[in-house]
């Protein structure tokens, strides 16, 4: 099986109500849709969600770098994901979404070509995985109420960046006003912190039965197929 030709579509959804992060404001959800097509009819999907505000990548240059590795990548087996994942990076340092959305559609091909979907293929024996909700940045009486909501509809796990201002979380902290207890939701409750969030705060989180996350890996030292928001436990 060889690669014919690969197609980007560049998606931009506008979300209900904006999205606010410590980083900013997210207003669209951005995503290049590939098609990565071959000699033998076969077509592989995938999917790359750039995101300025965490790896600095843009849309069109997630779809500019995807054009510049498909002139790379024709006549190359698909299957053969080693050797793609090295023309990869070769002819782009970093670019995550443009590396994630061919190596998706590639493992898409590797599960049509044998028949089986990716999860049976990779020795997987469900066809789900467990995800976290995120609550924007708001009030914490608005924060609390959507935390209330995303486990109504059945999430388990909720993560939220507990303050604008890392260096002035101890409003944030009174128990009264962010209700954000483990026990009151019945689910696990996860902050993002930056690296240098204080001892003092960390106590916080655990008076609160909050488990701290932060992302401590550089998003360009994660695998293929890797979200660069990786949360690593600090508990």
């Amino acid at each position: 099986m060889k690669i014919t030709g690969i197609k980007v579509r560049q998606v931009e959804v506008p979300l209900i109500e904006p999205f606010r992060i410590s980083l900013g404001v997210i207003t669209h959800s951005r995503s290049a849709i590939v098609s990565v097509e071959t000699d033998e009819g076969l077509v592989g999907y995938g999917e790359g969600a750039p995101a300025i505000l965490i790896s600095g990548e843009s849309l069109s240059g997630t779809n500019d770098v995807i054009k510049a590795m498909e002139r790379e990548l024709i006549g190359v087996d698909p299957t053969d994901l080693e050797k793609v994942y090295w023309i990869m990076d070769r002819t782009a340092a970093h670019s995550g979404s443009a590396k994630n959305a061919i190596d998706m559609a590639c493992y898409d091909l590797l599960g049509k070509k044998a028949g089986m979907p990716v999860y049976k293929l990779l020795g997987g024996h469900k066809n789900f995985i467990e995800t976290d909700m995120t609550v924007g940045i708001d009030t914490p009486e608005v924060m609390a109420a959507k935390a209330k909501k995303h486990v109504a509809d059945g999430f388990d796990t909720i993560k939220f960046s507990p303050t604008p201002n890392e260096s002035s979380c101890a409003p944030w902290f009174n128990k009264e006003r962010i209700k954000y207890s483990s026990k009151e939701f019945e689910a696990e409750i996860l902050t993002y912190v930056r690296p240098a969030t204080s001892s003092i705060a960390l106590a916080r989180f655990d008076k609160y039965e909050i488990s701290p996350l932060s992302k401590r890996i550089p998003f360009n030292f994660l695998p293929i197929g890797s979200k660069t928001s990786l949360a690593i436990s600090m508990a």
